[in-house]
């Protein structure tokens, strides 16, 4: 596992092939290829936060925090490709730094207490792409796959806020509702 609140950089392509137990908040980054997790990344005990950064290249995911859930995730690249589910512990999923996300699966992605059915609110789950100024550059952001999407954000108690599932500026939605039977779920409920 990783024990220490450690940042993983690269300059070419960063790969993990193991199943991985980050003890500590984590950043895989590689500055000119992908990350590739090939294996599934849990937290220890306590909910910890993965970055992933690929400016110019891909991330490429496994299951993360299916056994311990993350403490938050947050996707900055030209290009995400899901691979497996994500679960966090009332904690934000952000894709806003993304370019395009792609399903390679069909996909759950969790933002409760790890309950089912929670009363509880979940963290944000973001899609969306920062506006900028008119002419001050491109928002294109799409999310693609001819899978099933599953967006749990979990449901308000009385004492709680809501949790927001956002796909503002996402220009295209491709494959997620007009395929076979794949369909766009959102489980969030008010």
């Amino acid at each position: 596992g990783i024990n220490a609140n450690v940042s993983l950089l690269a300059d070419g392509s960063l790969t993990i092939n193991s199943n991985t137990t980050i003890g500590a908040d984590v950043t895989f980054e590689s500055r000119n290829g992908d990350v590739n997790l090939n294996a599934a990344v849990d937290s220890d005990a306590t909910a910890r936060a993965l970055n992933l950064t690929a400016a110019n290249g891909t991330v490429y995911t496994g299951n993360l925090g299916k056994t311990a859930a993350l403490g938050g995730l947050d996707v900055n690249a030209a290009k995400a490709v899901l691979g497996g589910d994500i679960d966090t512990a009332n904690a934000n999923v952000d894709f806003s730094g993304t370019r395009n996300v792609v399903l390679d699966t069909d996909i759950k992605i969790d933002t409760t207490d790890g309950a089912p059915n929670s009363v509880h609110n979940g963290g944000n789950i973001i899609f969306a792409r920062a506006t900028t100024a008119p002419g001050a550059g491109d928002i294109l952001n799409t999310l693609y796959g001819p899978h099933i999407l599953t967006l749990d954000t979990g449901a308000r108690s009385s004492a709680g806020s809501e949790s927001t599932i956002y796909f503002d500026n996402v220009t295209e939605l491709t494959g997620l509702t007009d395929r076979k039977s794949t369909r766009l779920n959102s489980s969030h409920t008010d």
